[in-house]
């Protein structure tokens, strides 16, 4: 409480530190997944009109850049009427994530990739939490510290 105060990058760090994405296999979906974001927007996906929903189906390689980024995996694949497009879960965006999405539209200008922060995340979990079986609460932090405000 006295001191120093710390930055929003150390409050974010310390809060990743000491609760961590809660990754791995979740029985309802048979898929281990790296959060608790990436479980619960793959249940919500399923419940929309899509075709099919995949988790990390394919990797795009980028040609040589100056940022040394060689690849990127987008989260989820949603196929709709013979079409498709991506989605991709973040909780909030560091400086590679920038990097990687101007990196996909240099190099994969055709492909849609729609980004879910946290704001998107609030509203979905605020909707649909209770009528999707399976849901895993998950706690936003960055609300409370003023990301949300830095992101939109």
């Amino acid at each position: 409480m006295f001191g120093r105060k710390k930055s929003v990058d150390q409050e974010r760090k310390n809060y990743r530190v000491r609760y961590p994405a809660k990754a791995g296999y979740r029985h309802d979906t048979k898929i281990n997944f790296k959060s608790k974001m990436e479980a619960n927007i793959f249940r919500w996906l399923k419940t929309k009109k899509f075709d099919q929903v995949e988790y990390e189906p394919e990797i795009f390689y980028f040609r040589p850049n100056k940022f040394g980024i060689k690849a990127y995996v987008p989260d989820f694949k949603v196929h709709y009427n013979k079409r498709f497009h991506f989605y991709e879960v973040k909780g909030y965006f560091e400086k590679s994530d920038y990097q990687k999405a101007w990196l996909v539209r240099r190099d994969y200008s055709w492909i849609k990739i729609y980004f879910i922060t946290a704001k998107e995340y609030k509203l979905i979990q605020k909707f649909y939490s209770k009528k999707i079986p399976h849901w895993e609460w998950y706690n936003i932090f960055w609300d409370r510290i003023g990301i949300l405000n830095s992101i939109a």
